[in-house]
């Protein structure tokens, strides 16, 4: 994937977050200190299946395709589908299940499987 970047300091995660769209940034676990750019109307879909996946994590909770997000530009919103067997850990405790859609705001933490996999959804 080519919009895949590896940053190794806070500052500068926050200098490569695009401004016109979303991104994903790895905060803690196998994706820690990755930034993934989201467009509006890419779908990017997570885990360890490199058949199914753009995005592949690595992990005994990952699920071979875990789920997928899409952001939308316009509302500042992200849309999660859970397609696994752990599900998508959500800032309230909520864990996602699978077949579930759930949208939450940019700035969001989110955990894949455990909470030893978080994203932040900017």
């Amino acid at each position: 994937m080519e919009n895949v970047k590896k940053i190794n300091s806070r500052q500068q995660v926050l200098n490569h977050v695009p401004q016109d769209g979303g991104a994903i940034i790895g905060v803690r676990g196998y994706l820690a200190g990755v930034i993934i750019a989201v467009n509006y109307g890419n779908i990017i879909t997570i885990g360890r299946d490199p058949a199914t996946c753009n995005l592949i994590m690595e992990g005994d909770f990952i699920s071979r395709t875990h789920c997928r997000l899409s952001y939308n530009n316009g509302t500042g919103l992200y849309t999660i589908e859970d397609r696994s067997t752990n599900g998508v850990i959500l800032p309230d405790g909520q864990i996602t299940k699978k077949g579930q859609v759930v949208s939450v705001a940019g700035g969001t933490h989110i955990c894949i499987g455990t909470y030893s996999e978080e994203l932040l959804l900017r």
